[in-house]
């Protein structure tokens, strides 16, 4: 079901503030962004975002394709899977 058109975007106000800090400040600064459940907004365009996953952190280059997605849809969690590859054995006839 999809969200209600009357509800703006969810996304915590720190993304905001931060993003607040590096336009007036001159010092680089990273964004870590922990809510994975955040709407990414137009405010982070062509900012690089680090996302938190856990164990460690997901670099995301934000384009005007992400906006309006979540966070979390572009760091993975999960390791895949993969099957293993079997080496094929050697069928040995027997004569009886």
């Amino acid at each position: 079901m999809a969200r209600s058109k009357w509800k703006f975007s969810f996304f915590k106000k720190r993304i905001l503030h931060y993003n607040f800090i590096t336009l007036s400040s001159k010092i680089p600064q990273r964004f870590l962004i922990y809510e994975r459940s955040s709407t990414i907004p137009y405010l982070l365009n062509n900012q690089v975002v680090y996302i938190n996953k856990g164990l460690g952190w997901t670099k995301l280059l934000i384009n005007n394709f992400h906006v309006s997605h979540k966070f979390g849809e572009f760091s993975l969690t999960k390791k895949p899977f993969y099957f293993p590859i079997r080496e094929k054995t050697a069928v040995k006839l027997i004569k009886r």
